[in-house]
C-alpha cells in the first residue's frame, strides 16, 4: 500500500489544494504540477531581503527533511523515494519556494501579491491537526508548521516594506 494514500495525507492534499485554489485562482498553481528543486537559494540578486529570508528558512527545513529521511511509523523512507514527491508538504513547499524565487527581485512587488501568499500560510496554520510535528521524525522546532509560520513572519515584514514603499510613492505623487 502506498503510504501517501493514508486518510491524513488525503486530507492534507485536499486542504492544500483548496487554499491554493482560493488564494491563486487565476495563477495556474497546481499541487500536482511542480518541480522538485534544490535546497540552494538559486537567487543571485534580490531586492526583497525578507523573501530571501523566507526562502532560506524553507530550504533549511527541507534540508533537515532530506538529512532525516521520511519517517512513517517504524519505517524510514529514503528521500529519493517517489513517495517524497507525492507528499503534500513537499508540493506546497516547492510552490512557495517557486513564488519566493520569482518575486525576490521583483521591484514592482505589490501588496496583493504578498498578502495572498501571507494568507495562504495563515490558512495552513489554521489547520494544525492536519500537520502533526512528528510526521517526518524531525523535532518540533523544525516542524512543517513552524517552517510555514517562519515564512508568514517574513512575509508580514515584507508586507510592511511594500506598504511603506506604496505610501512613499503616494506622498511623492502628491508633490
Amino acid at each position: 500500500k502506498d503510504v501517501f494514500t493514508s486518510s491524513l495525507t488525503k486530507k492534507q492534499a485536499e486542504m492544500l489544494h483548496d487554499v491554493v485554489t482560493l488564494r491563486f485562482p487565476d495563477e495556474g498553481w497546481e499541487l500536482d504540477k511542480f518541480v522538485l528543486t534544490t535546497t540552494d537559494r538559486n537567487v543571485p540578486t534580490w531586492t526583497h531581503e525578507y523573501l530571501i529570508a523566507a526562502l532560506d528558512n524553507l530550504n533549511s527545513y527541507q534540508e533537515g527533511r532530506l538529512q532525516q529521511g521520511i519517517k512513517l511509523g517504524a519505517v524510514r523512507l529514503p528521500v529519493w523515494s517517489p513517495s517524497y514527491t507525492k507528499d503534500p508538504r513537499t508540493r506546497i513547499l516547492e510552490l512557495l519556494k517557486q513564488w519566493l524565487r520569482m518575486h525576490a527581485n521583483n521591484e514592482g512587488l505589490s501588496e496583493d501579491e504578498v498578502r495572498r501568499v501571507y494568507n495562504l500560510c495563515d490558512d495552513i496554520l489554521y489547520k494544525p491537526q492536519l500537520f502533526p510535528p512528528t510526521y517526518y521524525g524531525v523535532g518540533p522546532e523544525t516542524s512543517f508548521l513552524n517552517a510555514i509560520a517562519d515564512v508568514k513572519g517574513h512575509l508580514e515584514k515584507q508586507l510592511v516594506e511594500v506598504l511603506k514603499s506604496d505610501h512613499t510613492c503616494a506622498e511623492l505623487a502628491k508633490e
